[in-house]
C-alpha cells in the first residue's frame, strides 16, 4: 500500500478541541473562545470554509457532542443537551438532564447520555424529550466510559476501587443486566470515549 494522500485539508483554527462528522461528511469542529463560551464551526461536505457556526454555554472544561445517522446535531450544553437539525444553527429540541456527558446510540438509533449528577445514563427513543428509562448501575460509583460493542451490546465501565474496575453489560434497548467483569485498575483508560483520569 501506499502512502495515502489528502483530497483536501480543513483549516481548523488552533483552538479547536474536538470534531466530529455528520453522516453526509459535514465536520463539526468545537472550540473555546473563551471562558464557558462554546462554538461549533460547520463545513458542509467537499468544503474547507465555515458555513455556519452555533454558539453555546457550558461550564463544563470539554463539552460533548455527536451526530445520529440522521444527520442531527447533539451539543452538550450544561444541564441540557440542544438538538440540531442538518444545517440549522437553533435547536430543534432540548433535552434537560441534569448534567450531560458522554452520549452514544445503539443500532435502533436511541440515544444514551450519561448524567454525572445521578450517576446513571438516560436513555431515549428517537426525537424524545423524555428517557425511556434508565441505567444506574451503582449509587456510590460514578460512570467513567460506556460504548457499544459490535454486537450492540452496551458496556459500561464503573468508576474503579482500590483494586479493581468493573465492565457491566446490558442489552441494548433495555436495562437488562446481561453480565459484569472485574479488570485490575486503570483498564478503563483504554476505553473510547472514557472520562479523563
Amino acid at each position: 500500500l501506499g502512502l495515502l494522500e489528502p483530497s483536501e485539508t480543513v483549516p481548523l483554527g488552533s483552538a479547536t478541541q474536538r470534531i466530529a462528522v455528520g453522516p453526509d461528511g459535514t465536520i463539526y469542529a468545537m472550540s473555546n473562545p473563551s471562558g464557558n463560551t462554546w462554538q461549533v464551526a460547520v463545513y458542509a461536505p467537499g468544503t474547507t470554509t465555515i458555513a455556519d457556526t452555533i454558539n453555546f454555554t457550558d461550564a463544563m472544561p470539554s463539552p460533548q457532542f455527536t451526530t445520529d445517522r440522521s444527520g442531527n446535531l447533539y451539543v452538550d450544553a450544561q444541564n441540557a443537551v440542544n438538538v440540531y437539525a442538518p444545517g440549522s444553527s437553533t435547536p430543534s429540541y432540548t433535552i434537560s438532564i441534569g448534567s450531560p456527558y458522554l452520549m452514544a446510540f445503539d443500532n435502533s438509533g436511541n440515544f444514551y447520555v450519561e448524567d454525572m449528577s445521578n450517576k446513571s445514563i438516560a436513555v431515549y427513543a428517537a426525537g424524545a424529550t423524555t428517557p425511556s428509562y434508565t441505567i444506574a448501575p451503582y449509587s456510590s460509583a460514578a460512570i467513567t466510559g460506556f460504548a457499544f460493542d459490535g454486537f450492540n451490546t452496551l458496556c459500561v465501565i464503573i468508576e474503579p476501587n482500590s483494586s479493581y474496575t468493573d465492565v457491566l453489560f446490558y442489552q441494548a434497548g433495555t436495562s437488562t443486566l446481561i453480565g459484569k467483569r472485574q479488570t485490575p485498575n486503570r483498564a478503563y483508560y483504554v476505553a473510547g470515549g472514557a472520562h479523563a483520569p
